[in-house]
Formats: C-alpha cells, structure tokens, sequence
C-alpha cells in the first residue's frame, strides 16, 4: 500500500496562487474577447493602470508567502486578488477600449475593486488587533520576568539583586534631597536551630512568615528584602536613626509574637537587628557596614534587640 506525500503549507500556497493566477489571465482574456479592438496606444493612464495591477498581484504574491495567520492572510489576499483582477479590466479599457454598450461592466469591476478594498480592511484590522494581542502578551511576560528577577521566590521579598540596585538610588536620592535614610540589617536568632531540630521545611515556613511580618511593617516608602539565608533588610527613605529604632522594635515585637503552634507548638523566633542611617562620610559599603556591625552589638548584647550604630 502506497502512502501518499503529505501536502506542504508552502506547495498549498504556491498551488493557491497558481489557481488565482490563472483566474487573472482568464479574467483578462474575457475582458480583451469582449473589448473592441482599436489601433493600441499606452497611454500614461494605461500605463498607470497596469503598474496599479502588477503592485496589487506582487502584494497578492507576498501575502500569500507569507507567515500570516490564516484567519489574516485569507481577507487580505482576497481583496488583493479582486482589486488586481478589476485593475487589469481598467488596463485593457485603457489599452484597447471598450464600446459604450459595456458600460455595466466597468460597474461590475468597479464593485468588484471596493469588495476587494473592503476585504482587504478587514485583513489588516484582524491583523491589527492581533498584532494588538500579541504586544499585550509579550508586556505581561516582560513584566512577570521583570517581577520575578527582583523577588526572592521562597518569601516573595525583593531579593538580594535588586538590594544593590535600590540602595544605590536610594543613597543617591538622599543626597540629592539633603533628606535622610536609614537602613535595618535583621537575623533570625538561633535559626540553624530550627532547621536542625524542625527540619528544612519548618524552616522554610519561619522564613515565610518573617517576611510576611515585615511586608505588614513596611510604610508607603519602605522596601523589604531578603538579604541572604535567615537574614533580611529594609530600606527606610526619609527615615533617622531615632524613627528608625521605633520600626526596628516595633518589628522585633511583631516577630517574636508570630504563633507557630500549628505546626510546632515549642517554636519561638527572635531576630536581632542593627540599624544605621546614612552620614556624609558614608559609602554603600559602610552605610552597610555600620548597620551590620550593630547587628553582631545586638547579638553579642543577647540577641533579641535593636541597636543603632
């Protein structure tokens, strides 16, 4: 049993516009049978006429090539198709001319020439409002990858990345403003220990939940981030050392009070905190520097508290 060759989108569009072709030259053929001949004479109107068709059957030639979706291309040449074969009838009226009885049919391949240009329309308004969905499309995935390379995915904090972008703009803005800014480095106390005891799961869970707190401690300017394993920071614009002392306790109480009963009733989470705001003498690095050495005064102190550098 012979099996047949399946048919090509490419060999389906040549045999398309092969058809097509054919239907033009037949068109054309009816139009010089049915013409009176006179003496020919192009004519810059003739002339026109036929650079109007050839136009018209190149687009015709290049759309049906072409990548378009179906529900697009079809219209679109269509109405090609129609216009090309009522311009050629307007050629040959110029090139070899017609007898006044004919009149009906320059109405006929006018109406066909406005078919065509209606069709046409409407090839290129789906492919508009294609074109339309699709940029729709690609900004939602731009944005999501955008929103996806600044956050951390197991808290859905800003990550460390956009950490360094931030603090960056935020320094500079400051400056630029003579506003202040203050910057809160937080470790969760005896973390290693929940893991260890709990397991990495659990710990997970603590991690979501900590950030979960601080998202509910941040103001309209705040930033929150996930700095690095059980250690998180904020950015606090506009902020002093003394306002930002009053945040740091405020969210230390909010951790510690976080009720892990559910899932394991012995579990309590501290986080120490070091605070710092920015000074003329300040670099980045130890704008982070003095935030992180106070840290390591809450811990040593105790843990479980804020210091400000």
């Amino acid at each position: 049993m012979s099996v047949k060759k399946p048919i090509s989108i490419g060999e389906t569009r040549w045999t398309s516009l092969i058809v097509f072709s054919l239907l033009i030259l037949l068109w054309g053929g009816f139009c010089f049978w049915v013409g009176e001949v006179n003496d020919p004479l192009l004519t810059i109107d003739s002339m026109a006429e036929l650079a109007t068709f050839l136009v018209f059957y190149f687009g015709m030639y290049q759309v049906q090539l072409s990548r378009l979706p179906m529900k697009i291309r079809t219209p679109v040449f269509l109405g090609l198709f129609l216009i090309a074969a009522s311009t050629l009838g307007d050629w040959i009226d110029e090139f070899v001319g017609y007898p006044d009885e004919l009149e009906m049919l320059f109405e006929v391949a006018e109406a066909i020439s406005l078919v065509g240009l209606i069709s046409v329309s409407f090839g290129f308004h789906r492919w508009v409002r294609n074109q339309n969905s699709v940029i729709e499309s690609q900004k939602k995935s731009i944005d999501r990858f955008r929103d996806e390379s600044r956050h951390d995915g197991l808290t859905q904090l800003l990550n460390r990345a956009f950490f360094d972008v931030e603090i960056e703009r935020c320094v500079s803005e400051s400056r630029d403003d003579n506003k202040p800014l203050s910057l809160m480095l937080i470790d969760l106390d005896f973390f290693k220990k929940v893991n260890d005891s709990y397991g990495h799961m659990m710990g997970d869970q603590v991690l979501r939940q900590v950030a979960k707190t601080i998202r509910g401690q941040l103001r309209y300017a705040d930033m929150g981030f996930r700095y690095g394993g059980e250690e998180f920071a904020m950015l606090l614009p506009q902020t002093s050392a003394s306002e930002a002392r009053i945040v740091a306790e405020r969210l230390r109480l909010a951790i510690a009070a976080i009720d892990f009963s559910k899932d394991a009733e012995t579990l309590t989470i501290t986080a120490s905190i070091g605070v710092s705001e920015l000074i003329k003498a300040d670099h980045i690095d130890t704008f982070i520097k003095r935030a992180d050495e106070a840290l390591y005064r809450a811990k040593d102190a105790g843990r479980n508290q804020a210091v400000v550098a």
